[in-house]
């Protein structure tokens, strides 16, 4: 059933990028267009997006959540770049609210699980992943950037607790 889900998302979405012109957005989201498709880096894996489908460098079609995640990319391409220079908290973002709770058990939580007491593991881990260290005047004990899709980093900053 949850199959079935999936699949009926995913060919909506391609719908509705289907009259999207790739080289129009191309500039704005810094990605590059070969033969209608567009080159997305996401987590430094390129993918390729097209109204065909979305496919990962092996050619397959990747997770559910990695399509999604592409398909708002191109889907909610700015006219004009945002101006404001901060740090925006996932739940603050327009929309976001009803998936905080998710957010927090399926990426909080379990790096909490898996990294607590271990803050130079952590550090290593998110190396590992293409984060780089962030200098901030916030007090925590990690801080790192990472750049997931192109004009989109993020932050994740963590505090030893206890």
């Amino acid at each position: 059933m949850q199959a079935q889900i999936f699949e009926k998302i995913y060919k909506d979405y391609l719908s509705q990028i289907s009259g999207t012109d790739f080289d129009a957005v191309a500039e704005k989201l810094l990605i590059r267009v070969e033969e209608n498709e567009a080159l997305i880096p996401f987590f430094g894996n390129s993918y390729r997006v097209s109204a065909k489908g979305i496919s990962d460098p092996s050619g397959k079609k990747p997770d559910h959540s990695v399509c999604v995640v592409l398909f708002k990319y191109i889907l909610l391409c700015p006219e004009q770049e945002p101006k404001e220079d901060g740090w925006v908290s996932y739940k603050d973002f327009r929309n976001a609210a009803p998936f905080a709770g998710a957010f927090v058990n399926n990426a909080e939580r379990p790096i909490a699980a898996n990294f607590s007491g271990r803050l130079d593991e952590l550090r290593k881990a998110s190396q590992l992943l293409g984060g780089i260290p962030l200098k901030t005047e916030l007090s925590y004990q990690l801080s790192m950037r990472f750049d997931a899709l192109p004009k989109v980093p993020l932050f994740s900053a963590f505090q030893r607790c206890g």
